[in-house]
């Protein structure tokens, strides 16, 4: 049973887009209704906080995984490959990479 003094915790929600193009989509729940202009102050608004990866690079997170990750991303939209892959493997194991040959790390990031 909730007691009138209980607070209850946020949630955020966050939309993560990592389309090729800038996002044209709706960036509320009104934006994706038809609401007649005499109900519009009755219909309650939900935001979306949306992330595009694309245009992501003043973000910086807590998890250094996930800013790899948004970083490698940002480097294949960007089809710079070679780059975002080396320093990947700079800071996993720079004796591996450097013993790596180039071809070989170019089939690694055509997969990708």
């Amino acid at each position: 049973m909730v007691e009138k003094t209980d607070r209850l915790y946020p949630v955020v929600s966050l939309c993560v887009y990592y389309g090729e193009s800038e996002w044209d989509g709706p960036f509320s729940l009104k934006d994706m209704l038809k609401i007649p202009e005499k109900l519009q102050p009755l219909v309650s608004d939900y935001r979306m906080n949306l992330i595009q990866i694309r245009s992501s690079e003043s973000l910086c997170f807590r998890n250094p995984d996930i800013n790899t990750v948004f970083d490698v991303s940002r480097s294949i939209y960007a089809r710079d490959y070679t780059k975002k892959i080396r320093e990947v493997f700079l800071k996993a194991d720079k004796k591996a990479f450097l013993k790596a040959d180039r071809r070989a790390l170019l089939r690694v990031s055509v997969q990708l």
